[in-house]
């Protein structure tokens, strides 16, 4: 078998995971971590790890923004800017998701509050 047929069997290979499948799992990913900082995590934690806790709930949700425009949003995966290049819409979407779940852990609003010493 030629180099080129090995290719074209590996490209035409069926889909093993259904469509969504990525998003619907980190998605139960984000809720289940999202139902243990409002049911089972204290009112307060000290500075570092109130971040910490941040962090990951802003990684988990950019995650599972970035899969589901990768997932639902073919058409729109990549924008064409005039003057530059073009961008990749996945990635834009999770920075933002991410940069906003970061504001909202730092804010008085968070579900974790900072202990005071």
């Amino acid at each position: 078998m030629s180099h080129a047929a090995t290719a074209k069997s590996i490209r035409t290979r069926p889909r093993t995971r259904p469509r969504g499948q990525r998003t619907m799992i980190s998605v139960a990913l984000l809720a289940a971590f999202m139902v243990v900082v409002y049911f089972a995590a204290p009112a307060a934690l000290p500075l570092f790890f109130q971040r910490m806790v941040g962090l990951v709930n802003a990684m988990l949700a950019m995650i599972a923004a970035m899969f589901a425009v990768r997932e639902y949003a073919r058409g729109y995966n990549r924008v064409r800017v005039p003057g530059l290049t073009r961008l990749h819409t996945a990635s834009w979407v999770g920075s933002a998701v991410l940069i906003a779940v970061m504001v909202w852990w730092c804010s008085s609003y968070a579900p974790i509050q900072v202990a005071s010493l």
